[in-house]
């Protein structure tokens, strides 16, 4: 199967939608079109091996007042995880707990 777009392509176009959304109003369609734009950047920062701004994706979400579910902190645990930082990533479970997770839609 050919992938539509390569590499560098993809991430080019996910930065536009990033930057998209963050200057977008803030209606509820848009609020979840601007969780989803702040997840994707806390799955590319985690993919890169940068769990600090994959953490720091989800904190911004926060600040920009998204209630987040948890596959916004994930990427951060996964990425601190995979990069032997145990403790960091117990302290993104207290961080996720802290802030009432919506876990059903």
């Amino acid at each position: 199967m050919a992938l539509l777009f390569s590499a560098e392509e993809s991430l080019v176009n996910c930065l536009l939608i990033w930057r998209h959304c963050k200057i977008s109003p803030t209606h509820n369609a848009v609020k979840w079109v601007r969780q989803v734009c702040y997840t994707a950047l806390a799955r590319m920062a985690a993919t890169e091996g940068k769990p600090d701004q994959a953490l720091e994706a989800a904190r911004e979400a926060l600040a920009a007042g998204l209630h987040l579910k948890l596959r916004s902190f994930v990427p951060a645990l996964k990425a601190y995880c995979a990069a032997g930082n145990v403790d960091a990533a117990f302290k993104v479970s207290a961080e996720m707990l802290a802030t009432c997770l919506k876990t059903f839609y």
